[in-house]
């Protein structure tokens, strides 16, 4: 291979790393904005609940909130779980 050829394909190699490097300062960034989104939004919901809205905003966090450790946090009681009724017989089943 001539030099020139080795040249070309070092310097292919050093562009391909600098494109991830952006893509990846770019995700980064994307994850950053998205997470201080949230922080404002989460922000608005609080300063929301504590001025005098707070049933509105507990009724709406009981219908939105399904795991208990969430619930637990807003002092919401766990979602009731209902076991699956696979082997329960229908009433075509035998009557």
């Amino acid at each position: 291979m001539s030099s020139r050829e080795e040249r070309i394909k070092a310097e292919i190699a050093l562009l391909r790393h600098k494109q991830k490097q952006l893509q990846a300062k770019k995700n980064q960034e994307e994850r950053k904005d998205d997470t201080r989104r949230r922080i404002l939004i989460g922000s608005m919901v609080l300063h929301a609940a504590n001025n005098n809205l707070e049933g509105q905003w507990l009724a709406a966090l009981d219908k939105f909130l399904t795991r208990d450790y969430d619930r637990k946090l807003f002092n919401l009681p766990p979602k009731m779980k209902f076991p699956k009724l696979d082997n329960v017989p229908s009433k075509d089943d035998g009557e």
